[in-house]
């Protein structure tokens, strides 16, 4: 088939292009002829080339177009199959293909918006189990939402750290968008270093801070793979994840597959893997006194740390973007033979 993606464009890492990164790679590697466009819509972030995504590695033979800061004509758009995004001229212009929406996230753009997104008369991929709920609170037809999991990055299921052993330390991911609960994160890790001043306490992120970190938080900017992977999650003994609202938290599940016990808010993407007592210490959001709480339990048990660590490890083993991309393509074959049960005309 002749697929068509569409990402904004970033020189950063952004769990969303990694979602769309990773499906085009997967689908060129079965064997699909695979357009990406890359357009500007965050501002400030437009690519010129391909080669400025340093972050990600296409593995695959992809047709990229980078429209640039002019964005690109959606009548220019090459004929396909399947259009993985949606815009009213495909109405009227059956070339574009069939139509898809990804669903990442909810409560982050505004409402009038997100719900024309799950309006749009065509089906929706939902990362998590909890954006297939707010569609159909939204009044969308069960058959058009498909939930499709994000994945892990096979280096991350690859590392075999032992759990048991690790020095204490609590990792935590800065982020100062007003969803991820920054100022939340650097409230518990306060109280935590006051009443622990020994504690190893470590933060990364992709973008430099916008405030200045005091001495006893060492913060890795923009890790490498191999820095994140083996020197952060596979060293952590507590992975902290204070967000308001995630529509997934890749993060989150990537520090579990690590090794390290997750202390976490519910979030809404965290239910599809952050099962308290099992999996996870979860909290409500903003319980600063229960995070906190969540965190020492888990430093001063170290058999519940083990046991929830485990039990995370071995979840988040079962996330891979080769069952996802199974999925996918399992879908894209359906919806190509069968418009109709998607609710899209023969």
């Amino acid at each position: 088939m002749i697929l068509t993606f569409l990402a904004p464009s970033t020189r950063h890492p952004v769990g969303g292009n990694t979602l769309i990164y990773e499906f085009a790679t997967a689908m060129a590697e079965r064997g699909h002829d695979v357009h990406l466009y890359h357009h500007e819509i965050f501002g400030g972030d437009a690519i010129t080339s391909v080669d400025e995504i340093g972050w990600y590695e296409f593995r695959a033979n992809i047709t990229h177009h980078v429209a640039g800061i002019e964005g690109f004509d959606p009548r220019e758009v090459v004929s396909g199959d399947i259009y993985f995004g949606y815009t009213p001229l495909i109405e009227d212009n059956p070339r574009y293909g069939l139509p898809v929406c990804f669903v990442q996230g909810h409560q982050m753009y505004p409402e009038a918006q997100e719900r024309q997104t799950y309006l749009n008369p065509c089906p929706k991929i939902c990362v998590a189990s909890w954006l297939v709920r707010v569609g159909l609170e939204y009044g969308v037809p069960p058959a058009q939402l498909v939930h499709i999991p994000n994945g892990l990055k096979q280096a991350c299921l690859d590392t075999t750290r032992a759990i048991e052993g690790r020095r204490p330390r609590v990792l935590f991911c800065y982020n100062s968008h007003l969803s991820k609960g920054a100022p939340l994160g650097l409230e518990v890790l306060t109280r935590l270093h006051d009443r622990r001043p020994d504690l190893d306490i470590v933060a990364f992120g992709g973008l430099a801070p916008d405030t200045d970190f005091p001495d006893w938080l060492t913060f890795h900017h923009d890790p490498d793979q191999t820095t994140l992977i083996d020197g952060l999650y596979n060293t952590s003994t507590v992975f902290l994840w204070t967000s308001r609202i995630e529509g997934f938290g890749l993060p989150a599940l990537e520090a579990m597959a690590g090794g390290a016990a997750l202390v976490t808010t519910d979030n809404g993407g965290s239910e599809d893997y952050a099962f308290h007592g099992e999996t996870a210490l979860v909290a409500d959001y903003p319980d600063a006194d229960a995070l906190l709480d969540n965190v020492e339990r888990l430093l001063d048990d170290e058999r519940l740390r083990h046991r929830l660590a485990a039990a995370g490890r071995r979840l988040a083993a079962g996330f891979t973007w080769e069952a996802s991309a199974d999925r996918l393509e399992a879908f894209v074959h359906e919806y190509r033979e069968d418009p109709q049960r998607y609710g899209r005309p023969a």
